[in-house]
């Protein structure tokens, strides 16, 4: 299953409120030019509303539209001069058989080539406060190519002004002659283009278009249009507040602007089960949902959203197998919704990645080892919290079960609202509100789920899973960590530098070779490095801790008692004392050695 991530005229978020409302707003107002924004973050469902404008603007007869999108022509052409030519284009097209619709289209191609010749002979640059050239710049054009291809006399383009003038008298002499009410133009993923080529698509608009019987629909992220205009103007005076300047260029622009709202919690649910049953269901069916969900959608204040019990009224028997899936949506639905701001875009990917590694794991042959609310819950963090997920993810890989004895303790501490009792190794988390509704949702990590054949799934598991190559510095690194406590010492700088993922590699590696010995009598190759790298790195207390439970406590020497002040925070400690107590239940030399140090 995987949810389509494109632009939809399926309407999931009821933006058919707002494609409604721009459409009557433009049949009301033909006779007076129009610019409207559609405003929101990337993947807020500005392409998705401009679907439904079109359904909509496909049944008037009087209207002619035209879906434009800078991005695609980026690199290609001048995005002025493609916006003006489409537009030209599609009114031939679409009126080509109405009396001397060709002949004025004609005089506009013939300004068109004009502009062409001359970015390309005089380098014409419009300035965005005039539209105008230089007067170099004229004459360059007007004593080149220009005269030389016929395109344009040079008597005819002694003055700029009245030769702007006219390329709008002709293009609403156009509009008059092709019959029809009005030109509704939709520009979009104008806020992926380069700051260049949005700001030439608006100038576009400004200086040739904006004519009487024209409407233009703009989606775009207000945040990034502004970046646009701040680039575009690298040498405003400091005084000048550029942040003010692109918000009042913008306001300028465009006369109605539009916001996109975030989705609510409910209008989230909602969105997140029937993106689901959406692929679950069949055609009919999903109809009979998506118009009860509608019903929700026009009062979401009123209820909690589309779940399992309004979904079982309505299928009745045929609910029973979404049960699972139902309970799902309702789990995530908040901290997700929360989480992404209310971004649809946002929220497919999460799913789609969830349903990705899903089928990763049934291809890998297991599958039996994944259970889906788990794997929600675990990719939320890595998701929205990542330092946290590879804090969890470091010390699950690395330890023998699978176990994130760390995670286990946080959730304990959170869910008892102890605020004071938080070890080292999680204590910057503490005050982590997101985390804190995390831990909260259902269901809880339990201290035996091995957690491995989750982080193995994910897409980043090569900063979690040992590698078999280390770098060389992190290998000559590891070397020294197996020496003399000298060669340790003079290398403490290069220790703290690791990153925790490096840290955690190294701790592998040692504790590998550690594992291997026959004897520990003596202290083994390693256990200096390993005290050194935990004192500079405490997220590995842990495991360090597993390590030392593993040894076989009846064969440890005197040097297993040696050399952990400084190693553990308070917490860690205890526990060190109390393995040591149980080393001297069963290591006869070890507990006379502490005797004797009792009596000292």
């Amino acid at each position: 299953m995987y949810i389509n991530d494109h632009e939809t005229s399926v309407d999931l978020l009821y933006y058919e409120s707002i494609s409604k409302t721009i459409v009557k707003l433009i049949k009301n107002n033909f006779e007076i030019p129009l610019s409207i924004g559609i405003h929101g973050d990337w993947g807020a469902g500005k392409s998705s509303i401009l679907n439904l404008i079109e359904n909509e603007l496909s049944e008037e007869d009087n209207i002619i539209y035209l879906r434009f999108n800078g991005w695609l022509f980026q690199g290609f052409e001048d995005a002025k001069i493609v916006l003006i030519e489409s537009i030209i284009n599609e009114l031939l097209n679409k009126r080509s058989r109405v009396d001397k619709v060709k002949d004025v289209a004609q005089s506009l191609f013939r300004r068109i080539n004009w502009l062409k010749v001359a970015k390309k002979t005089g380098g014409l640059l419009w300035n965005i406060s005039t539209g105008l050239p230089s007067p170099d710049q004229i004459k360059s054009v007007i004593s080149g190519t220009v005269n030389e291809e016929g395109i344009l006399n040079p008597d005819e383009s002694s003055n700029i002004p009245e030769e702007m003038h006219g390329f709008r008298e002709d293009l609403i002499k156009l509009l008059n002659v092709a019959q029809i009410n009005q030109l509704v133009v939709l520009i979009d993923d104008l806020d992926r283009c380069l700051p260049d080529i949005a700001i030439e698509t608006l100038e576009a608009i400004r200086l040739f278009l904006f004519v009487p019987k024209t409407a233009f629909i703009i989606a775009a992220d207000e945040g990034m249009i502004e970046y646009s205009v701040r680039k575009h103007f690298p040498d405003l005076p400091t005084s000048i507040n550029y942040t003010d300047y692109a918000r009042n260029y913008l306001e300028k622009l465009i006369q109605i602007p539009f916001r996109i709202p975030a989705l609510g919690n409910s209008e989230t649910c909602t969105y997140i089960t029937l993106l689901f049953m959406q692929q679950l269901l069949a055609k009919e069916d999903f109809q009979v949902v998506l118009n009860k969900a509608r019903q929700l959608l026009q009062r979401p204040w009123t209820n909690k959203g589309l779940d399992y019990s309004i979904i079982n009224e309505i299928l009745t028997d045929k609910a029973k197998d979404l049960k699972e899936t139902l309970l799902l949506c309702e789990q995530i639905a908040s901290i997700l919704g929360e989480s992404t701001k209310g971004n649809p875009r946002q929220i497919k990917r999460f799913i789609n990645s969830l349903l990705l590694r899903q089928e990763v794991a049934r291809n890998r042959e297991f599958i039996d080892l994944i259970k889906t609310p788990i794997l929600t819950k675990l990719m939320l963090i890595e998701m929205f919290e990542p330092d946290f997920y590879k804090f969890i993810a470091n010390l699950a890989t690395n330890s023998d079960d699978g176990v994130c004895k760390d995670l286990i303790q946080f959730e304990e501490l959170v869910k008892k609202d102890i605020k004071d009792e938080y070890p080292e190794s999680i204590k910057i988390w503490k005050d982590n509100i997101w985390l804190k509704k995390w831990v909260n949702i259902q269901p809880e990590i339990n201290k035996d789920m091995d957690l491995r054949p989750y982080i193995f799934v994910a897409k980043d598991k090569k900063q979690y899973i040992n590698l078999t190559k280390l770098d060389n510095d992190i290998e000559e690194l590891i070397e020294i960590l197996l020496g003399d406590k000298l060669a340790i010492s003079s290398n403490n700088l290069k220790i703290k530098r690791l990153s925790l993922t490096e840290a955690a590699q190294v701790f592998e590696k040692i504790a590998q070779k550690i594992k291997t010995n026959d004897t520990f009598d003596k202290r083994p190759k390693g256990i200096l490095g390993l005290q050194e790298l935990v004192k500079s790195h405490p997220d590995l207390q842990s495991n360090l801790i597993n390590l030392l439970e593993i040894l076989p406590s009846d064969k440890l020497g005197t040097w297993a008692l040696n050399g952990w002040e400084g190693c553990f925070s308070q917490e860690n400690a205890i526990k060190i004392i109390d393995l040591i107590e149980s080393w001297k239940k069963t290591n006869k030399k070890l507990s006379q050695i502490a005797n004797i140090r009792d009596k000292i």
